[in-house]
């Protein structure tokens, strides 16, 4: 038998877990900052406009030296 409580648990879904991210606040400053999710992205801050971007393939960003670097130069767990 149908009804309107068997639509409604046929509908149901699971929720994937997700993290809340502080955005960036650029400020005059052309900058770039870690991503704390993900070491290959990170968000880059020109002309007053948060981007979020990714580094080149086999490198990861470094916070220090704040730009990408070879995988095994950069010590990712450290996040």
């Amino acid at each position: 038998k149908y009804t309107a409580s068997t639509e409604k648990d046929s509908q149901k879904s699971s929720v994937s877990p997700f993290t809340v991210v502080t955005p960036i606040v650029c400020n005059d400053e052309d900058e770039s900052y870690a991503y704390e999710e993900d070491c290959e992205l990170y968000t880059q801050c020109k002309d007053g406009v948060a981007r979020l971007m990714k580094c080149p393939e086999g490198t990861v960003f470094d916070r220090m030296g704040k730009k990408c670097y070879r995988e095994d130069w950069v010590d990712c767990d450290s996040r």
